[in-house]
């Protein structure tokens, strides 16, 4: 499956992360920790005390404010210290990288014809000056992705430039250690669900951002409806979820359809191997949902989200309402 889709009809894992935004998140959460902390202690003192509180604050304010700062500003002069440097790249670097990259999309892309579309598109451009004005790998990324996707009309292209990227061999596995890496960052995400609510009237609601590795995220899943399974409907929401696995959007719409109903959802066909995968529902779920569901959809549901829209829909076990999504459910990989 690849495109959009589009939910006005009747009833289709990477982020940029600022470097500075990391370095200075510890900071920005001891400030509204010392906020919370203020606002509790002034929230529930005795009235007759309140005023000494404030006092005792602002004696050491002063100083506190200073040593706040001092840190602040410290750590932005570290992260210009530290910052990896936008690296320049010359006419050959820029030659090596497009005929690489063209050599591997005609190996991997899962639409040949487009592959060869493509490839030979980028190649051309190259061997034209088209890319000569991009010095660094920052703004030749940047030209790259614009190029890759206007040209395949696939999302999900994107280029970057990343010196610590090693290519996996095909039987290459995570570690322990990057399993439980994986394990505690879907943890501090919530298992991508941003919010589970019982709305007025006894409808059950779901913000769904993302669909991690099923061992993670699965029992998550089980668990929000669990706490649903006594409202009367459910809206899920996928507004803005970016996608993901597509074995735990399987494992979520397990959930919807009754005990023993086994329900072939998808294929994906696997270019590299010439192999195609079925997805189908999970009979070893016990908890299951079987009240009206309504899916939101916009155009920033994307990739896995958009498959997860359209499995509701063609099994006919959901409203979908909302916009057309985003136009990449095809899965990817680095």
């Amino acid at each position: 499956m690849n495109g959009a889709l589009d939910c006005t009809a009747e009833p289709a894992d990477v982020r940029f992360v600022n470097p500075k935004q990391t370095l200075l998140r510890p900071i920005f959460s001891a400030v509204r920790h010392m906020a919370r902390v203020f606002y509790l202690l002034i929230r529930y003192a005795p009235a007759s005390e309140t005023t000494s509180i404030i006092f005792s604050l602002e004696a050491g304010m002063a100083v506190r404010n200073l040593a706040v700062a001092a840190f602040v500003v410290g750590s932005l002069l570290s992260h210009q210290a530290f910052a990896v440097p936008d690296a320049s790249l010359n006419s050959a670097a820029r030659q090596e990288v497009v005929q690489t990259l063209a050599t591997k999309l005609k190996a991997n892309y899962v639409l040949p014809d487009v592959a060869e579309r493509v490839a030979a598109a980028i190649v051309k451009k190259n061997a034209d000056g088209g890319y000569a004005a991009a010095t660094s790998a920052q703004a030749f990324s940047a030209a790259l992705s614009k190029d890759l996707r206007e040209l395949s009309k696939d999302k999900h292209f994107r280029t970057d430039h990343d010196e610590r990227f090693r290519e996996r061999s095909d039987d290459g596995f995570p570690t322990r250690a990057e399993m439980e890496a994986i394990r505690d960052r879907m943890a501090q995400r919530g298992y991508g669900i941003e919010k589970v609510e019982r709305l007025m009237g006894n409808v059950g609601y779901i913000d769904l951002r993302g669909f991690g590795p099923t061992e993670f995220v699965g029992p998550a899943y089980t668990a929000a409806i669990s706490l649903l399974s006594g409202t009367d409907a459910l809206i899920l929401d996928l507004r803005r979820n970016g996608g993901g696995r597509p074995a735990s959007v399987a494992y979520l719409m397990s959930h919807f359809f009754p005990m023993g109903d086994e329900r072939h959802l998808n294929d994906l066909y696997d270019r590299p191997t010439n192999t195609t995968q079925q997805y189908w529902t999970n009979p070893a779920i016990t908890q299951r949902y079987d009240k009206p569901v309504y899916v939101l959809t916009s155009a920033r549901t994307f990739s896995g989200g958009e498959e997860c829209a359209y499995d509701f829909q063609t099994q006919k076990r959901a409203t979908l309402v909302g916009e057309t999504t985003g136009g990449g459910a095809n899965p990817v990989g680095p």
